[in-house]
């Protein structure tokens, strides 16, 4: 009887690493960190960096958590090139009605500062 292959495992950061291309050409990570719950900006910049210094290249975060400047402050102070990380934010409900959508959108561009580069690669609407 045959002994079975093997399995192939990756280094611990490899996965990290792993992304998918989308229609746009964007090339996105499988795996991110995700900001929910996470309580103020000094916390976020704190595990954020954290999360980038071990090999984490996609953050998702929203205006809703309140924690997008520390996200914003993580990103510029890194080491990483931004064009190698993936940044994604979020629009809420109550932002998409009275014409609040503008709004909404630079709050969460300017929390992440986008005039450095920091700002969101997509942008999603949760409802």
């Amino acid at each position: 009887m045959k002994a079975p292959a093997p399995k192939q495992t990756l280094p611990p950061t490899e996965g990290l690493k792993t992304t998918t291309t989308l229609n746009n050409v964007v090339r996105m990570p499988w795996l991110g960190l995700g900001v929910f719950q996470i309580d103020g900006d000094a916390e976020t910049e704190k595990v954020v960096r954290t999360a980038i210094d071990r090999g984490y290249r996609s953050v998702d975060t929203a205006s809703l958590y309140g924690n997008e400047q520390g996200v914003g402050r993580a990103i510029r102070s890194c080491g990483v090139p931004r064009e190698h990380l993936f940044v994604t934010t979020k629009v809420w409900n109550a932002d998409l009605f009275d014409f609040a959508l503008t709004d909404s959108e630079m709050a969460a561009i300017a929390a992440l500062d986008r005039d450095q580069r920091n700002g969101a690669d997509p942008f999603n609407f949760a409802f």
